[in-house]
């Protein structure tokens, strides 16, 4: 025990000897520590991730069509017609109202008919120095649609029967509806190209007794020579006498010109139709062929016209022949056919 108490007692002293040893060592500040930052290795900067960019992408359309233009059919050509008159010269003389009917007829079948105009074959008139027998005729024409053309030639009566002169004939105003270029000497002889149908079709008219003038003669072969490639319907007064015979003189006229396929004519009482045949190129084949028409049946009862109706297609001529009161006239026994077609007739 006396030992414990002992050494409990040196520890006590010891503590506080050391204690006071303590609070005389002055403080020591220790040195600074050097801070050694490592450089970092450079780290390559992190390739950013790009922002995805949002592109509203327009709708793609699909191209807007050109339109083909569908191609407009060629429409086919169109048949038309010519209002064929023969002889008139009764009604100028006894009973000029029947030109009020004639117009009447002509007109009333303009449209379904697709008429293009009028061909007169001659003598118009009775007598062509007689002033009031053209007063008498005037009202055709002045009745007729005012889009038909009229194609006259002179008759024997229309230059006087015994006078036999143009003089009568030529001052007619219709006459003035052509120019000069497309006269003989103001009248005697006269054409006029028809555009229609895709077809050019050369009208030729020759008054009566041209063919002993050489003058009307070389101006005939300088407009045929003029339009080698259009086909030609001469208009003459006279041409058929009876079935089988004819004027020799305006037969050379068919035979020299190739182009000319349809001949039309009066002067001769009824109606005939005659086929002609040609060998043009002399070998040894008679390939053109030329219709010649005549008609002539002038008194009131029984007077007849004609539509000729062409197709540009088939190059037929329908020939109708109607009565002044508008019915199909009929044939006579002996001459044939009065109404028929004409195929490859031009």
């Amino acid at each position: 025990m006396k030992r414990v108490c002992l050494l409990l007692a040196a520890l006590a002293a010891l503590m506080i000897g050391c204690g006071r040893q303590l609070a005389e060592v002055p403080e020591i500040t220790p040195a600074p520590t050097a801070v050694v930052t490592a450089t970092p290795t450079p780290t390559a900067a992190p390739t950013p991730t790009p922002t995805p960019v949002l592109v509203t992408l327009a709708p793609t359309l699909a191209p807007t069509p050109v339109p083909t233009a569908t191609p407009t059919p060629t429409p086919a050509p169109t048949p038309f017609s010519l209002a064929w008159v023969p002889d008139t010269q009764l009604f100028a003389y006894f009973d000029p109202q029947q030109f009020l009917v004639l117009a009447e007829r002509i007109n009333e079948r303009r449209e379904t008919d697709n008429i293009l105009g009028v061909i007169h074959s001659g003598d118009l008139v009775d007598n062509g120095f007689k002033s009031w027998q053209w007063d008498n005729f005037d009202p055709f024409l002045e009745n007729l649609d005012p889009s038909l053309f009229f194609f006259p030639v002179a008759g024997n009566h229309d230059i006087g029967t015994q006078a036999q002169d143009y003089l009568g004939y030529l001052p007619r105003p219709f006459l003035n509806a052509y120019p000069e270029e497309q006269k003989y000497d103001g009248g005697k002889a006269l054409y006029r190209v028809l555009s229609e149908g895709g077809d050019h079709i050369l009208l030729l008219g020759v008054g009566w007794n041209m063919w002993r003038d050489r003058g009307a003669m070389a101006w005939i072969d300088e407009v045929l020579a003029a339009h080698p490639d259009v086909p030609c319907i001469l208009v003459i007064h006279g041409f058929l006498l009876y079935e089988t015979r004819y004027y020799d003189f305006v037969e050379q006229i068919v035979a020299r010109h190739p182009t000319i396929r349809l001949v039309l004519c009066g002067h001769m009482d009824g109606y005939y139709t005659r086929v002609f045949t040609y060998d043009d190129d002399q070998d040894g084949v008679k390939e053109r062929t030329v219709t010649a028409m005549m008609l002539n049946m002038q008194r009131a009862q029984d007077y007849a016209f004609r539509i000729l109706t062409f197709d540009p297609l088939t190059h037929a001529v329908t020939v109708n022949t109607l009565r002044l009161d508008g019915t199909p006239a009929e044939d006579i026994p002996g001459r044939g056919p009065i109404s028929f077609t004409i195929e490859n007739a031009y």
